[in-house]
């Protein structure tokens, strides 16, 4: 259905476990041109990011590749900040994550996210995108001032984190969903497939009702503008029990109207 256009965006993920979504992806709508490599990126929204206020970030990739090579944490990059430009609608300021800040070590595995880096400046030289970082670096204006001496557009400012593998990346967004949490600033994950042709989310196994309208929801949110503002349609892909109700069982629903109840 979201191959032939009967459904804008396809949801998945309570029945079934992450590689199946993919799958599933996959087989039906395929990857974006010029785009060898599925992966994952969490949309985390921080409730009053050092008391700024409200704050979203895209944390890559958090679900997929578990030791992604040089180019392919390219690819990673680039549909993230493709990603965050549709999801977030500003600049995407992408932070390429290590243990070293600008050569402050020397390592393999430094090694491997500056040559990433240097790969997505050749085929994306207008993009944003800066490192190696240590997140602190990344994230926080006065370690900014003190870890980088050179100038940076990302330094301090970044909005798209790119994590060089899964260990780190799934490390990191539970830590940030479940500290902030225990704080009474609960930081809430949502969770979307990226690369294929058309928006796949993933949502949390044994989540029900009000999860799905959620995530049907912000799922939309990642269609092109007019889309997205007319009637987005989800296509739910699993069958659930009552608990989730039969409006989104097996077919295309209605994804605004899910939401308002």
């Amino acid at each position: 259905m979201g191959r032939e256009g009967q459904a804008d965006v396809m949801v998945a993920g309570c029945a079934n476990p992450t590689r199946r979504v993919i799958e599933a992806g996959l087989m039906t709508v395929g990857l974006a041109d010029g785009i060898t490599l599925p992966s994952s990126y969490f949309l985390m929204i921080v409730p009053d990011f050092l008391g700024q206020g409200r704050k979203s970030f895209i944390f890559a990739d958090c679900a997929v590749n578990a030791d992604p090579t040089p180019a392919e944490l390219a690819d990673i990059a680039l549909t993230s900040a493709h990603s965050a430009q549709a999801l977030l609608g500003e600049n995407p300021r992408v932070a390429m994550l290590s243990f070293s800040t600008k050569g402050s070590a020397q390592h393999p595995r430094v090694d491997k996210v500056r040559a990433a880096m240097s790969l997505v400046r050749e085929r994306a030289p207008e993009l944003t995108i800066d490192g190696e970082f240590q997140v602190d670096a990344a994230l926080v204006p006065s370690v900014a001032q003190k870890k980088v001496k050179e100038q940076s557009a990302v330094a301090g400012q970044a909005n798209v984190l790119i994590f060089p593998d899964l260990d780190s990346g799934n490390i990191a967004y539970k830590l940030a969903q479940w500290l902030g949490w225990r704080a009474g600033n609960r930081t809430d994950p949502a969770r979307f497939c990226q690369a294929n042709q058309r928006p796949v989310a993933r949502r949390q196994r044994r989540r029900y009702r009000h999860s799905m309208c959620r995530g049907s929801r912000r799922s939309c949110l990642v269609l092109p503008f007019g889309r997205r503002h007319g009637r987005p349609r989800a296509l739910e892909l699993e069958v659930f029990d009552d608990r989730v109700g039969g409006d989104v069982a097996r077919g295309a629903v209605d994804a605004p109207a899910i939401a308002r109840r």
